[in-house]
Order: C-alpha cells, then structure tokens, then sequence
C-alpha cells in the first residue's frame, strides 16, 4: 500500500568510479519507499557521458514507475566543496512546483543509506515536535571491524544526558545531540519555507549562522534558526533508556573513519552509542 507522501530528493555525488557502488546503495535504499511519488537529482561535478550514463543505468534496477532519476552535471564550480550548494536553487524550484506538490525534501551525501524506516520516525514524530519548535534528527554510525559493534560518525566525546531538557513522546525522550552534523537533512513544506527565508539558505549568509565548513553548512538546514529557549540547535533525536532508537540510526557506509587507526588516529567514530551517551 502507497503512502501519500511526495519527495524531492537532492543528492551530491563527486564523480569517483569507485564510490558508484556507495551511490547505488543510496538510491536502492530511496527505491524501496512506498510513495506516490519520489523525484530523485543527483548533482555531479562531471560532464562525461559514460560517467553520466553510468549513474543513470541505476535507475532500472531501483525505481519503479512512481519514481524518476535526474542527472545535474555542475562545471563551473569556485571551489569542489561547492558542489554541496548546487541543490539549493532546485529545493526553491521544487517547493514552488504546485502541480507536484512535494510534501517533503531530503538533501544527502551520497555515501548515507537512509531507509523508509528513518523516514516514517521523523514522519511521526515532526507534528508533535513542531509544537515545541524542535525537529526530529538521526545520528550517522560507522561499523568498527576491530570491536565488532557500531560507532558514531559524527562524536568526537562523550555527552552527559541528565539534564538536558527534553520533550517525551510515547515513551520516548527526544534531546540534544552535541554534535547535530549529520551530512543530510529531511524537511517538510513549512521548513524549506523557513529555510528559503533565512540566511543559512545561502552559501555566504551561512557562515554567520555557524562556523562549519562550505559542505557542512550545505547540509545544516535550519538547525541553527530559531533555536527554542534551552536547547542548542533545533534537532534532536530520539532516546530510550539513554540510548538513540534504532530508527535514528543512518548508515555511513564506507566506515573509513571508524576503521581509521593510522599514526595520525582521527578522533571521529571512535564512540560507541553507549560511550556517547552517558548519564
């Protein structure tokens, strides 16, 4: 049974034949969700047309008729990181298309499996949150093959949870996460407004929002807008006994930042969900 939603969804794909495969992940994962209807646009920083025909091919092997492929080749970049940015003109576009009316608008890197599962939680928790001024988030994790288990992509140390305000919901505690970046974010109709609307929908303005890089800023949204009174950025997640709920999770896929125990050790994904979280 088809769910009465209707998604655009921009994806930024720095061409690199061995990252094709991270790609495909992500559009048969989009594939999979049961809507009338998904525009999917892939922005990509090549003009070659078997680069191009190679992403393109994907779409008979993810899409069914409900579903439509764009490829968005962008030469004339300042700098690579701009790439990022090239969304924002077809998100304006997309939001004003009244004969398609999309309800919601996902932006996303191209190495993140987002599931119709992640999708339904932020769906059921958005109204309620809405209320509050707060919008529902995720939290990226990596497998470490080392310790067998999951770490998070994006903390670098732990986080003290007691409190921390918070708003319940059916059992669960949606709070502040420390470090918000996730490399994607999911908006309705009256959040692209607002984002349109705001500074943080530009490359420049951006910066006066929050001191994160061109491509991080690309990615933030609004989380930096209208921050209700005691919380410090408009995303929080989902806990239950101090841990995230399974359907905050996204998958990282290339788990290179875990995995990474060279001389120079990067501090990110380092911490289990446990280690992040802690009373």
């Amino acid at each position: 049974m088809l769910e009465d939603f209707r998604i655009a969804v921009f994806i930024t794909f720095a061409f690199r034949r061995e990252r094709l495969h991270y790609l495909f992940q992500v559009l048969r994962s989009l594939g999979e969700f049961p809507v009338t209807r998904m525009d999917v646009i892939v922005f990509t920083n090549t003009v070659d047309t078997d680069a191009i025909e190679s992403i393109q091919a994907f779409r008979a092997n993810t899409f069914d008729e409900l579903k439509s492929l764009q490829i968005v080749s962008v030469d004339d970049l300042e700098h690579p990181f701009d790439l990022t940015w090239a969304h924002k003109p077809y998100l304006k576009q997309c939001l004003r298309d009244q004969q398609k009316d999309f309800t919601h608008f996902i932006y996303m890197e191209d190495d993140l499996r987002f599931t119709y599962s992640n999708f339904q939680y932020f769906v059921c928790s958005e109204q309620e949150l809405r209320q509050h001024g707060l919008i529902p988030s995720f939290v990226r994790f990596e497998y470490n093959q080392s310790r067998a288990t999951i770490c998070l992509s994006d903390h670098m140390h732990p986080q003290r949870m007691a409190g921390k305000k918070h708003v319940d919901l059916h059992g669960v505690s949606f709070m502040n996460s420390d470090y918000p970046y996730i490399a994607m974010f999911v908006m309705t109709r009256s959040h692209a407004e607002e984002h349109l609307s705001n500074p943080s929908f530009d490359k420049e303005g951006s910066a006066g929002s929050h001191g994160w890089w061109i491509a991080e800023r690309a990615a933030m949204g609004i989380t930096w807008d209208n921050v209700p009174t005691g919380y410090t950025s408009r995303y929080v997640i989902g806990f239950r006994d101090n841990l995230p709920v399974p359907q905050a999770y996204i998958h990282h896929m290339p788990d290179n930042y875990t995995n990474d125990y060279s001389e120079q050790r990067k501090m990110l994904a380092k911490l289990t969900p446990g280690e992040a979280f802690q009373r």
